[in-house]
């Protein structure tokens, strides 16, 4: 899955848009390191010089072709020297050998289903490549979340199939708004009307159209178009509103739609 559809119908297609559209990656500044979660349970600690845990949650082996393909769980995001150590661990564990192995990194809350998170392709060289938002990306998004001033309502980190970057819902006056930065460093910012219902709190650009963000109870955010989601984003912990289960159970007692103050002007 590499990169996060465009013009949300005018905004609608344009917030998809930017959501779904492709990106290239520019250099990006890295922020000072971030401490690590503890490794998640069932999570292997390799020895000596690979000290970063992992899980293998699946494997595909095609003699025929000559192709293994190997599925890895990770705690958190890592540095591309820890995913080479690791890529490099599960191939010299291959009792046969394969012409290609692919090693494929997925990040808690992903499903398998999904574009993994990064890939490490051995053919026979191998190759790096990290499709989602890198750690250095991450640690900037975080400090950068933390400086901000402005009312949020959240914060989520976008990847493939939606273009890689940050959508941040937030308040300012009696309107909502939703910023988009990209990778590449461009930004949107759409105002948006809110309802809530049975499946959460939705947002739709006020120009209208199918396109819409739904944010679940349980605190994912889905961009979708119509009833078709297009891609899941990872919330970044820590900021925002309702991430407790005291707030969305007095929300969710609250099923009468709600538009924003903006809209009802």
């Amino acid at each position: 899955m590499p990169n996060f559809l465009p013009t949300f119908a005018v905004l609608a297609l344009a917030l998809l848009s930017l959501l779904v559209g492709s990106m290239v990656e520019p250099p990006v500044a890295k922020a000072g390191p971030a401490p690590r979660p503890a490794p998640a349970a069932g999570l292997a600690t390799p020895k000596g010089d690979n000290p970063s845990p992992y899980r293998v949650v699946s494997e595909d082996n095609s003699v025929e072709f000559s192709r293994r393909h190997v599925a890895v769980a990770l705690p958190h995001r890592l540095n591309e020297l820890e995913i080479t150590k690791i890529a490099d661990v599960v191939r010299a564990k291959e009792k046969t050998p394969f012409e290609k192995t692919i090693v494929s990194f997925y990040l808690p809350g992903m499903k398998l289903t999904q574009s993994a998170w990064a890939m490490a392709t051995f053919n026979p060289t191998l190759k790096i490549n990290i499709v989602g938002l890198r750690l250095d990306e991450e640690q900037q998004a975080t400090a950068e979340v933390a400086a901000d001033g402005r009312a949020v309502i959240g914060v989520w980190l976008t990847a493939s199939p939606a273009a890689p970057g940050r959508l941040t819902l937030y308040r300012s006056g009696k309107k909502i708004l939703a910023e988009r930065r990209l990778r590449d460093g461009a930004k949107s910012v759409t105002e948006m009307i809110e309802t809530r219902g049975a499946q959460g709190r939705r947002f739709t650009p006020a120009t209208g159209g199918e396109a819409h963000l739904l944010l679940a109870w349980g605190g994912e955010l889905e961009l979708r178009d119509g009833a078709t989601i297009i891609a899941v984003a990872e919330r970044l912990a820590g900021f925002g509103e309702g991430q407790n289960a005291k707030g969305s159970a007095r929300i969710l007692r609250s099923r009468r739609p709600v538009r924003s103050a903006a809209a009802a002007e």
